[in-house]
């Protein structure tokens, strides 16, 4: 679902903020503390580009991934929907921030599975 371009306004753009280490996509290895920070851009397109960073450096043994985003209906939670069907929630956290949510993130059963 491509985000109205109400939403794109207001929300596309290059955000930061931190996610548990405990979380399915991030491997214990990637983490030195209970948090990695991520980096996230939100295209116009309704795609998103996801990049865990460590220590202040990308590295390249690191996911960089295309993901794609939508906004919950109250308008108030960012969903950022990765290719393995887990669902990141975030809310603004001030400019260009963002604050996981872990009660509103899960992952999507797969419809095709039994």
């Amino acid at each position: 679902v491509v985000p109205t371009a109400q939403i794109i306004e207001h929300y596309a753009g290059r955000y930061t903020g931190q996610v548990p280490c405990t979380i399915q996509s991030t491997q214990a290895s990637q983490c030195d503390q209970e948090k990695i920070d991520i980096a996230l851009t939100l295209l116009p397109d309704g795609s998103a580009v996801r990049t865990l960073v460590k220590q202040g450096k990308v590295n390249s043994m690191l996911e960089k991934e295309t993901a794609v985003w939508t906004v919950a209906g109250n308008g108030q939670t960012i969903m950022l929907i990765l290719p393995n069907r887990e669902v990141w929630s975030f809310k603004q956290a001030g400019q260009g921030k963002l604050r996981y949510e872990p009660n509103s993130s899960a992952a999507l059963k797969d419809p095709m599975s039994s």
